[in-house]
């Protein structure tokens, strides 16, 4: 079972990068950070996702309106542990 929820798991943070869209990969992404705990260790593979397919950028996309999609925090937290 592990396993088919792992690989699950991998499409589903492939999907949301290949998606190409910030304020998707944003939302999602402040979800898993904001649940802290084994919720980081998930943030932490969808970041890698994201690395991997050179959509990283995405998380530090700005909405029409000039708000960011993603918190000061969630930003922070990227820019330590993937850039």
């Amino acid at each position: 079972m592990e396993q088919k929820e792992a690989e699950a798991r991998d499409a589903q943070f492939a999907f949301v990068a290949e998606m190409n869209s910030s304020h998707s990969a944003g939302e999602f992404a402040e979800v898993l950070f904001r649940g802290g705990g084994d919720d980081l260790r998930l943030l932490d593979q969808l970041l890698d996702a994201l690395e991997s397919r050179k959509a990283l950028e995405l998380l530090f996309a700005d909405e029409p309106s000039g708000e960011s999609v993603t918190s000061t925090e969630l930003r922070r937290y990227v820019r330590r542990r993937h850039r």
